[in-house]
């Protein structure tokens, strides 16, 4: 980590001589890996503050090159579908973001990012249901939860599953991590009987592709969902906050 600091400055002193597209791409990797560093030793709040500042590189280097509209955050796609490498890589970069923005219970920081990137998925690609929005809806949703906004979580998670649902096919594995997601935030609007059904698809799903020996854990752990939707109507509901 020490290391990783001392090239971090030396790339910032560079950035006041050099201020080439060469210097920007330079010293926003740097940054990068610093961050990852620090989120490695649970440094969140600097490991944030790191990517922040190599985002901002890499945006600068990003609108240099045309490959971006000013302002916009964002997770890119696959390297071939994007103008240019540098896209792909601020699409990295912005998932380590958001991650350290959840590990340190910065819940509405992380939506911000994670929504632009939903956008920036829909700009290049043309398409409201690409398979690269899986990943930042589930987040969202996540998220959400965490803001207690569960209708907003609702959304975002009925989104994933949707396109996953119509990528992958109705008994991918996939498919049972996102009704469990979607069935977690019916449990928490108290949907109990609506939240029982996606979690016995989601059953019927793991045994039907899951190993019964190997992954006999990842089914009981779903037979215990169904079961808590199950007994959960009976139980009193929690005061909020």
């Amino acid at each position: 980590v020490e290391l990783q600091a001392r090239a971090a400055k030396l790339a910032r002193l560079a950035l006041k001589e050099d201020e080439s597209a060469a210097a920007l791409d330079r010293a926003s990797s740097t940054h990068q890996r610093w961050g990852d560093l620090l989120r490695a030793v649970r440094a969140f709040p600097a490991a944030t503050a790191a990517y922040e500042q190599a985002n901002a590189w890499l945006q600068g280097l990003l609108e240099r090159e045309g490959g971006r509209r000013p302002g916009r955050l964002g997770r890119g796609l696959d390297a071939e579908r994007l103008p240019s490498p540098q896209v792909t890589r601020q699409r990295r970069l912005l998932q380590c973001l958001a991650a350290s923005l959840e590990a340190q219970g910065r819940f509405q920081q992380e939506v911000d990012v994670l929504e632009s990137v939903v956008a920036l998925v829909q700009e290049h690609t043309g398409d409201p249901d690409h398979p690269s929005l899986v990943m930042p809806m589930t987040a969202i949703g996540r998220a959400k939860r965490a803001l207690e906004d569960f209708e907003g979580a609702h959304v975002a998670l009925a989104l994933a599953l949707a396109v996953c649902d119509k990528h992958l096919g109705p008994t991918h594995r996939d498919i049972a991590t996102c009704l469990d997601n979607l069935a977690q935030c019916y449990m928490d609007r108290r949907f109990f009987a609506e939240a029982e059904a996606l979690f016995r698809r989601a059953l019927e799903i793991r045994e039907l592709v899951c190993h019964p020996t190997e992954e006999r854990l990842v089914i009981l752990t779903s037979e215990n969902n169904v079961s808590l939707a199950v007994v959960a109507p009976r139980r009193p509901a929690p005061q909020r906050r």
